[in-house]
């Protein structure tokens, strides 16, 4: 008697999705996590662990609102202007070298698009909704990159009943007026910005001193660096 056969094609298997196909990544993190303390591999720019602890601290020395929305409109105002005084910096410079003034800079790819030389409010970018919004996450930068290495060096910490963060008041301070004393020598340009940053608005010729500010410009002497090397301490 025949047997009846049936032949039918078999499904291919599902290729494996992920970017740790032999899951050795939470092991290398944890390892680099160790030996570098409060360094990750987003935490590209140094000295946002010194920008980051003066926009608190400055915050809370200038503004009566100290609301939750007060504040992320300053820190997305002032992480915008940082990032475009490090674009403008590359440009009027002209080192083609894109790592030094502005590569990994807080929402620079979108903030890379406005015309130079053009006067523009920085809410139009610094927006939390809007198809120019420089960072999706409303804490910017540091809610998605850096707050969580500052808060394990013990720099940043979350502000009890605030409802944003807060600075440790011997290693955030230190860093916080570390940063201050560096803009405080560049005289004018520390009232620009300050006055971009509250008023929202820049203008279409910024000064060309507002470089002096850029992420890359840390003199060697500076207090900024001294802190930053001595400390804050391991452990």
């Amino acid at each position: 008697m025949a047997v009846a056969e049936t032949v039918a094609w078999v499904k291919p298997p599902e290729p494996i999705r992920g970017l740790d196909h032999l899951g050795v990544q939470a092991p290398c993190i944890a390892l680099y996590g160790q030996l570098l303390p409060g360094i990750t591999n987003v935490t590209d720019r140094a000295r946002y662990y010194s920008f980051h602890p003066w926009v608190v601290w400055s915050f809370e020395r200038r503004y009566t609102d100290r609301s939750v929305d007060q504040f992320r409109r300053v820190l997305r105002r002032a992480e915008c202007l940082f990032a475009l005084i490090a674009i403008r910096h590359d440009r009027v410079v002209s080192e083609d070298n894109d790592g030094l003034h502005g590569r990994a800079m807080v929402g620079r790819d979108k903030l890379l698009h406005i015309a130079q030389d053009s006067s523009f409010s920085l809410d139009d970018y610094a927006t939390l909704e809007g198809p120019n919004r420089y960072f999706k996450n409303k804490l910017g930068g540091l809610g998605q990159y850096y707050f969580g290495p500052l808060r394990d060096l013990r720099v940043l910490d979350h502000h009890q009943g605030a409802g944003y963060p807060g600075y440790d008041k011997e290693r955030g301070r230190k860093l916080a007026e570390a940063f201050a004393s560096s803009r405080r020598r560049r005289g004018r340009t520390s009232t620009s910005w300050s006055r971009s940053v509250r008023v929202g608005w820049l203008p279409a010729s910024p000064s060309t001193r507002s470089c002096s500010t850029c992420s890359s410009h840390v003199p060697h002497r500076s207090r900024a660096m001294v802190e930053r090397r001595a400390g804050p301490r391991w452990g």
